[in-house]
């Protein structure tokens, strides 16, 4: 269904969200001097809990200056933290922060630091919509927090990988962690700040119901959330109504549209009043599809020009949506309403261009009636007609061969793009062939690395021999092979494998058996078709990697292309 597959924006918002009390004009802050470290740190949730981002933004720099006249750097890297969170709305000033305290953390080797550092970069990658480097900063922060042994921030990191694999399609494994972080919700009992954290865990399995058809869970799910969400009296960004909004989703998908249009239109208040713009948005473009379902022309336009002036007014845009316009278009075609046609064409071009940019990892998902070159003919055409009536044919001719320009250049950038993965692709098929002329190549050099490891030639001779035996029995497919573990099954010790390693490998020993697992996964994938119908998860798994994730990052590493790219060229090439 395609609602499913553009529910990834509401779990990208969802993980955002940020819903602070107004601020109140007549809030008088506290005298922040003679504090000690601990009162300011008390004061300063306490003023971002109560909504008081600027009392919170001026408690965090005044904690960073004292820590710093003082030079405690236990404060000066909880500053940065803090400073990090109130500028979350803003990824590459939080970034810069969140660095400094990692940067300080590193260098005084404070552990439980470090995993919240990372956790919250983790954040900031994840609100930039790179999903790649958030999961690697929460794997990160998941090794810190293992050793301090904070099980609390662990299902708190895994509820966001479970964001994640939601956002990349693997449904199934998000469903099963967010399950963990319920249960273990659970185990918990309730205060108000558990009560806010279980009703994030129920939001995120609300919308994994429905991303596998599971509505009857959804809805379990939702009914459980606005219950408990109606006990909470603190701060708490997950109101009743935001399940009521939820579940709307859940019967538009099912196809149960009148009950659909009531919880949507219950909830739209809420999230007007919320500034949930992102909710809103779809809560207006699911009314207009259900208004247009019943045949209500005027009224789907309606919900359609709210949708556009959230766009306008917020300055962001999502990628369903965007069919919108495309209604708007037709409609004002069929009244002969050249400049509404005109207008909403324009503003089209504008969305697309916006969409391309911040989410050009998956802008190629969208199922486009008009592709882009087909909407500028028609607003060349449209711009033709009015210039007629205007006169303004020179005007006219700059436009046309602006965006004729304009068009050559993006299909010139997409198509060099393509032809540099294909290169990459046949350089990675040439090297295949040329294995046994570098082997050869990499011999001839071994005499002249010896003389500088200060190891006896005799020493090295062996320790080679052996490692040539290693790789032809292909050890290194064995999970969890450690330096030490090779070391030993070569007879030798962790020192002098590592030094010979560098020198004759020209590499270090984690990147010596990565290349040494691409090399054999890609020999296999060319020869073996039953290896590649394999899963990338099984694909990983047989050739010696713990999780998929290391798999695919060394991959693209070594070969500058996915894993699933070049099995469907592998598979093109064999048809």
């Amino acid at each position: 269904m395609l609602f499913k597959k553009y529910l990834f924006f509401l779990f990208y918002f969802l993980s955002t969200i940020v819903l602070y009390p107004q601020e109140n004009p007549h809030f008088k802050m506290d005298s922040l001097a003679n504090k000690s470290f601990d009162d300011l740190k008390k004061a300063f949730y306490n003023y971002k809990d109560i909504g008081q981002i600027e009392a919170a933004k001026k408690t965090a720099y005044y904690t960073l200056k004292k820590a710093k006249k003082e030079n405690n750097t236990v404060a000066i890297a909880n500053s940065y933290i803090r400073l990090c969170r109130i500028f979350s709305k803003t990824p590459k000033l939080a970034l810069k922060y969140i660095d400094s305290s990692i940067e300080v953390s590193t260098k005084n080797k404070y552990t439980k630091l470090l995993a919240e550092g990372h956790f919250y970069k983790a954040r900031c990658y994840y609100s930039r919509l790179d999903f790649e480097k958030s999961l690697k900063y929460y794997i990160k922060a998941k090794e810190y927090y293992d050793r301090v042994d904070n099980k609390e921030m662990y299902y708190a990191i895994q509820n966001n990988i479970g964001l994640i694999k939601q956002n990349v399609n693997a449904h199934e494994e998000a469903l099963k962690i967010f399950k963990e972080c319920y249960l273990y919700d659970l185990s918990l009992g309730y205060d108000s700040i558990r009560k806010v954290d279980h009703l994030a865990t129920i939001s995120s399995l609300s919308l994994a119901y429905v991303e596998l058809n599971k509505s009857d869970s959804a809805t379990l799910m939702n009914r459980k959330g606005y219950k408990l969400a109606s006990t909470v009296k603190d701060y708490n960004p997950y109101k009743p109504l935001f399940f009521t909004n939820f579940e709307g989703l859940n019967q538009y998908a099912q196809g149960n549209y009148i009950e659909s249009r009531d919880s949507l239109l219950k909830s739209i208040p809420f999230l007007r009043e919320s500034k949930a713009n992102a909710n809103l948005c779809y809560a207006y473009f699911r009314l207009g599809k259900i208004s247009n379902h019943f045949s209500e022309k005027e009224k789907s336009i309606f919900y359609y020009k709210k949708v556009d002036s959230i766009f306008l007014e917020s300055k962001f845009v999502l990628p369903e949506p965007r069919e919108i316009y495309e209604s708007l278009i037709n409609y004002y075609k069929e009244k002969d309403d050249i400049r509404k046609q005109l207008y909403y064409t324009e503003r089209l071009l504008n969305v697309d261009s916006v969409l391309t940019r911040d989410y050009k990892k998956l802008v190629h998902t969208l199922n486009k009636e008009y592709d882009t070159p087909e909407l500028k003919r028609q607003k060349e055409k449209l711009i033709v007609i009015l210039n007629k009536k205007d006169k303004g044919i020179t005007f006219l001719i700059f436009i046309i061969v602006f965006i004729s320009i304009t068009s050559i250049l993006v299909i010139k950038f997409f198509h060099s793009k393509r032809k540099r993965n294909e290169k990459k692709f046949n350089q990675i098929i040439d090297n295949l062939k040329q294995k046994n002329k570098e082997k050869v190549v990499k011999i001839d050099d071994n005499s002249k690395k010896k003389n500088s490891l200060n190891i006896n030639e005799d020493i090295i001779n062996s320790i080679l021999e052996r490692l040539s035996d290693f790789e032809k029995n292909e050890g290194f497919l064995e999970p969890k092979l450690s330096l030490a573990k090779l070391a030993k099954y070569i007879e030798t010790n962790n020192k002098y494998l590592s030094k010979i390693i560098n020198t004759h490998k020209s590499k270090t020993y984690n990147t010596y058996i990565n290349d040494l697992r691409i090399n054999y996964a890609i020999d296999r994938l060319q020869k073996d078709h039953v290896f590649r119908k394999y899963t990338i998860k099984a694909i990983a798994a047989d050739i010696g990697y713990t999780n998929t994730e290391s798999f695919t990052m060394a991959f693209q590493k070594k070969t500058g292309i996915t894993v699933s790219f070049f099995i469907k060229k592998i598979n093109s090439q064999h048809k």
